[in-house]
């Protein structure tokens, strides 16, 4: 598995917000609570860690 910078892909999640407004990143971070969900109800341990990983990259870019 390739390791991915979190500055690199915050960075790149920056502009997808730029281009696309901050509402794109608020009903992606809906659907990933959703999946964390489901993920948890089937005790699915490392998609809900990589799951929050990526809600709080997308948490990052909105502020």
């Amino acid at each position: 598995m390739n390791h991915v910078p979190a500055k690199s892909t915050v960075s790149d999640l920056s502009l997808t917000a730029a281009r696309h407004g901050a509402d794109s990143i608020v009903r992606a971070r809906t659907a990933i609570d959703e999946i964390i969900v489901d993920a948890y109800e089937h005790g699915d341990v490392d998609a809900v860690r990589t799951l929050h990983a990526v809600a709080a990259l997308l948490a990052a870019v909105k502020h």
